[in-house]
């Protein structure tokens, strides 16, 4: 047998979109339904039984996660809280005019009204 063999269907589907545009899709894929999900013998019946227990145990599994996280969370407000206030003891007050002239600024007449060409050259590689 050819190991390609299998993967040659093209015949097989074209035969099935041709029953199915003759009888309709339901009586292809409902017999095909009933006899591998509805009449299957290979049966499995779960059944399950709610634990009244189970909302307490999720509640204090909760509680335990956000304490721990409300204790990370003081301890990083605390010390977050320090350095901002170190960072921010001189925001408060003005820059001094020496300070504010060394400050790179532009004016309206800086910027050339004309865009600048800049001179390209396309060359192809022989390669």
């Amino acid at each position: 047998m050819d190991p390609s063999e299998p993967l040659n269907h093209e015949e097989s589907l074209m035969a099935l979109k041709a029953r199915i545009a003759k009888e309709g899709s339901e009586a292809v894929f409902s017999p095909l339904t009933e006899k591998f999900v509805l009449n299957n013998p290979h049966l499995y019946t779960v059944e399950m039984q709610p634990d009244p227990e189970q909302a307490s145990r999720d509640e204090s599994a909760e509680n335990e996660i956000l304490e721990s996280q409300s204790k990370y969370a003081r301890r990083r407000f605390s010390s977050v809280s320090t350095c901002h206030a170190g960072a921010t003891f001189g925001a408060g007050s003005p820059d001094p005019p020496e300070a504010l002239r060394t400050i790179p600024s532009l004016s309206l007449h800086d910027i050339p009204k004309m865009p600048i060409r800049v001179p390209t050259e396309v060359t192809r590689s022989p390669f």
